[in-house]
Parts: C-alpha cells; sequence; structure tokens
C-alpha cells in the first residue's frame, strides 16, 4: 500500500495537484480507509521522506563495489549522483512540482533540505573516509551543491552538462579538502 500510495503522489504532483494531497485526499483517491492511510503515512512529508528513502536504496545498490576499484573519492561520488539525478528522470515533473510547491511551504521545504542531507550521509559512506574532517567537509558541500545540482538538472538540455557542472565543484571540493587537511 505504501509503494502505490508514492506513487499516486507523484502522479499528482506530476499533473500539478501536489497541494491536494493529503491523506483525505488519497483516502477518497485510492478509496483505501483513512486509517489505514494514516497508518502508513501521517502527512505529505512522510510520503516525500519514504520517496527519498526509496531513491536512496536504489541509488547505493546502482554501483557495485567492484566497479568502485581504483577510483578517485570525487569520480565516485560523481557516479552516484549521476545515478541518483538518472533514477529521478521518470519523475522529473513531479519532483518539479514538488520543489515548487516546497518553496512556499517553509517546513515542507525544510524537511527536504535535512533528507537531503541525510541522502548525501548515505552516498559519503560509501567513499569509506578514515577522516572525520573529509567526511564533515564533503557532507556540508554535498548539502549546500545538491539543491543547485537539482536546479540545474531541472532545467538542463542534457545530462552532460549536469556531468560537467558536478564534474567541477567536485573537483573544487577536492581542492578544499586538500587544503584544508594539509593546515591541520
Amino acid at each position: 500500500m505504501k509503494n502505490k500510495i508514492i506513487k499516486f503522489m507523484l502522479v499528482e504532483a506530476a499533473i500539478g495537484n501536489i497541494d491536494k494531497v493529503n491523506n483525505l485526499y488519497i483516502s477518497k483517491k485510492l478509496d483505501i480507509e483513512l486509517v489505514s492511510v494514516n497508518k502508513a503515512y501521517s502527512n505529505l512529508s512522510d510520503i516525500l521522506d519514504s520517496y527519498s528513502n526509496i531513491l536512496d536504496k536504489k541509488t547505493l545498490v546502482s554501483i557495485e563495489e567492484e566497479d568502485m576499484q581504483g577510483l578517485t573519492k570525487r569520480e565516485i561520488l560523481l557516479e552516484f549522483l549521476m545515478a541518483r539525478l538518472d533514477i529521478m528522470k521518470k519523475d522529473q515533473l513531479a519532483i518539479s512540482n514538488i520543489l515548487n510547491f516546497s518553496l512556499k511551504k517553509p517546513n515542507l521545504l525544510l524537511r527536504g533540505l535535512m533528507q537531503s542531507k541525510v541522502s548525501m550521509e548515505k552516498i559519503i559512506t560509501k567513499l569509506n573516509y578514515k577522516s572525520i574532517i573529509k567526511k564533515k567537509i564533503t557532507l556540508k558541500f554535498l548539502v549546500l551543491l545538491w539543491p543547485i545540482i537539482l536546479n540545474k538538472w531541472l532545467h538542463a538540455d542534457n545530462d552532460e552538462e549536469i556531468y560537467a557542472l558536478l564534474d567541477k565543484e567536485l573537483r573544487r571540493l577536492e581542492k578544499i579538502i586538500g587544503i584544508i587537511t594539509k593546515k591541520s
């Protein structure tokens, strides 16, 4: 039932009805008892968090450990972030409408940013950083970078633009980490 609700939310978002999505609306449209919908999710934020967790799982399994052998941390991050965008591609219109709606709802926007942080933490675990400083710098950098990348992704003509921007920014991250860790 949870997946059915998530799919419904994405369809509603894609057609511009994200502002209507609440538990009562879901219950009526999907002909599911309100009590059952309430048990599954308490509100739209919970549904969006669940969708983000699905994206996380798909992203993390998209690249095999052996495929990461010989890659730099920057290259691994680039692969995971591009894979995440690839996975999100089929829901791009829904995501665009959700983001636009979130801009008018500070609580939803803040929760989305917090969920992005959780998602980036999961990706960073794949880097096996031994230095807590490098891990924290990478996390802060990605949390700031991700909204920029999402905005570019929503308006880009092709994936090469996104790849180039991500590559440029991740090279910048490498330099920042290099400078900071030399001083400490």
